[in-house]
């Protein structure tokens, strides 16, 4: 790395400082206490500014007065930490300086820490469905992963991409090469593709910084030509893209998917969250909708299938919290995941889960328990579940954790406790091409999951594996299963993807 110009560092802080009281001037702001003045001329600025102004997007950045009392004696500080970074922004559109202002000091901050020429950077480029408010996911459906090999040199940088997680067979290894520029805080740059034959792929891509020190990732689009063959050829097609320097869960191409009750919680959800919802008098006194799904299950699985019980007790839930706000409903959730009296699922749940994240698979739950019960428990564990798919009354499928990089799957007007809800998940996350390594479940409408995934795991012993010993895993008594167990078949069956084979891979 080159050492650090002190001398132009010192002449370059100067002129931040000098050209800084200049725009005080000009904005006559005087210079008697002109850090409080300056400091209530800046909120005036920020508290006016309206949607479609650059100011309007700074307000939760608001400098302070001391802030600016150093800024105006010494110039700003040596370190261009964010709130340094964000500070010269504002000022600089609150003042009208015209981004001259933010050049003297990237320009000093430039000569205490010169960029180091060659630096190499590996990036991870996640290629995933853009939503729209009204009409769900457009474009391609499908997460895409390359690595980015990034070369920089000051400014500018150059680029090679690597497809590594494949929508289809024939794109596994494609190769694109590109260069930019970043300037404050946002990369441009252009590509095209090393393989013509398989990929014409060219366009542009623009990226802004977002994120704290810790985790910095760039997000953006990236824009190519359409189809030439179109009725508008020079059509620009946007997707959404974003780099990410490890990939994030939800954009994994492998998955699992589990089922909740019977599979990793004891019994039904629906039974202990009812009760709750009677004694936070959020059911009606005397509706006794708890007890009724009690008799139901009595019934189970003798006298009615599995389909049958979940549309009866579905209804009968919904009917019984028709009247409560959903507000109250979700704070209710909350409150019963932290209840371990009433709410328990299996002590081996999140080290297993954990496990398979370690094995490079990604646990995406479908469940017809209450999805408000499903997204307070998997909100605390994002970083070990994908996706969690539960019941919003009355027999709708919800997003109960809800992923970008899943929003190809889309949640249908069908109870997910059901055959035909998990199939319709099934057939949503198929055509984001996801790898279905893996399906864990208790009952009969499961049946999708297991027929749809490489291997399964059979909780209980209702149902019987209909596929190859090889392929499926019994546990008969899932209260005493051990995770190491679990893992320790899963890994033997289907292998550990992580990103060093990733690397490797590519």
């Amino acid at each position: 790395m080159s050492d650090p110009d002190r001398t132009i560092a010192a002449t370059r802080r100067r002129e931040a400082r000098d050209l800084l009281h200049e725009l005080c001037e000009r904005a006559g702001i005087t210079r008697a206490n002109r850090h409080d003045k300056l400091f209530e001329y800046v909120k005036q600025k920020l508290d006016e500014a309206r949607e479609g102004d650059p100011l309007c997007q700074l307000r939760g950045g608001a400098p302070s007065s001391e802030a600016l009392k150093k800024d105006l004696v010494y110039g700003v500080p040596q370190r261009p930490i964010s709130a340094t970074e964000l500070r010269v922004r504002i000022l600089d559109l609150a003042l009208n300086a015209g981004g001259h202002y933010i050049a003297i000091c990237q320009a000093y901050w430039n000569a205490l820490r010169p960029p180091q020429p060659g630096t190499r950077e590996i990036w991870y480029q996640i290629t995933f469905p853009e939503v729209d408010p009204v009409q769900g996911p457009v474009g391609r459906l499908f997460t895409a992963i390359d690595v980015t090999e990034v070369e920089v040199h000051g400014e500018d940088f150059s680029i090679e991409f690597r497809r590594i997680a494949p929508e289809d067979p024939g794109s596994f290894g494609l190769r694109w090469r590109g260069t930019g520029v970043e300037r404050e805080g946002h990369r441009f740059l252009t590509f095209a593709s090393l393989d013509p034959i398989r990929n014409r792929s060219i366009g542009s891509t623009a990226l802004r910084r977002v994120g704290n020190p810790r985790e910095e990732y760039y997000d953006g689009y990236y824009f190519r030509p359409g189809d030439p063959a179109a009725s508008q050829p020079f059509q620009l097609e946007r997707r959404r893209v974003a780099w990410y320097k490890s990939p994030p869960l939800g954009a994994w191409p492998r998955v699992a998917l589990i089922d909740w009750d019977n599979t990793l919680h004891p019994g039904w959800t629906l039974i202990p969250w009812c009760e709750f919802l009677e004694n936070e008098c959020l059911i009606p006194e005397g509706n006794a909708v708890a007890q009724k799904i009690k008799t139901l299950l009595s019934g189970y699985p003798k006298e009615q299938t599995h389909d049958e019980l979940a549309a009866q007790s579905s209804e009968l839930y919904a009917n019984a919290i028709s009247s409560s706000p959903a507000p109250s409903i979700s704070e209710a959730a909350h409150r019963f995941v932290t209840n371990r009296s009433r709410f328990h699922p299996y002590r081996w749940v999140d080290p297993f889960l954990r496990g398979l994240v370690n094995l490079g698979i990604a646990p995406i739950i479908v469940s017809g328990a209450p999805a408000d019960v499903l997204a307070a428990w998997a909100f605390s564990r994002k970083e070990m579940i994908a996706g969690c798919y539960g019941l919003q009354a009355p027999n709708a499928t919800s997003a109960a954790l809800p992923n970008p990089f899943l929003s190809g799957v889309v949640p249908g007007q069908v109870n997910p406790a059901t055959a035909d809800g998990k199939q319709h998940l099934v057939d949503q996350l198929r055509r984001t091409k996801r790898s279905l390594v893996l399906a864990l479940g208790d009952s009969a409408s499961d049946s999708p999951l297991w027929e749809a995934a490489d291997y399964g795991i059979y909780m209980g012993a209702i149902v019987k594996p209909v596929k190859d010993s090889r392929q499926t895993l019994i546990v008969e008594r899932p209260q005493d299963i051990e995770h190491d167990v679990l893992i320790s078949w899963v890994q033997e069956q289907i292998g550990i993807w992580d990103e060093a084979d990733w690397m490797e891979l590519a």
